[in-house]
């Protein structure tokens, strides 16, 4: 009998020592993004199908300030309208500059010419959001 209650004895005292312990969480973390940040990015699949875009053109002025032109093509029979912004980096990779939407309607099968520019010099990377219009 003394056995047993030398274990009951101790069994209470374990459970009590932890009665007290709330244990401390690890903060939770990000997932790493795999994917490069493209340069020109697409609200979802369905603008995805509807239109094409080539590469930007990007240009410099004597003034610094960055010029971006992205040839964008409707691929669809279906005029629809979208909207575009733009964010300019600087070179350490900070927003110094977001654009309002801009909307613009594309005809259907036809080629139209984004054009936006930097509003000073210290711009050195760009990004150009596209999203069908709200």
């Amino acid at each position: 009998m003394t056995a047993h209650r030398t274990r009951m004895v101790l069994a209470t005292l374990v459970l009590i020592s932890f009665a007290g312990c709330t244990p401390v969480r690890a903060p939770i973390t990000p997932r790493e993004d795999p994917a490069d940040w493209p340069q020109i990015q697409i609200a979802d699949r369905e603008l995805q199908r509807r239109i094409a875009v080539r590469r930007p053109i990007v240009e410099r002025d004597p003034a610094g300030l960055l010029f971006i032109t992205v040839p964008v093509r409707s691929t669809t029979e279906r005029q629809m309208t979208i909207e575009y912004r733009s964010t300019f980096y600087d070179r350490n990779g900070v927003p110094i500059f977001q654009s309002t939407w801009f909307p613009v309607v594309m005809t259907p099968f036809t080629q139209q010419t984004f054009r936006i520019n930097s509003t000073n010099d210290r711009a050195e990377d760009f990004q150009i959001d596209i999203r069908p219009a709200k």
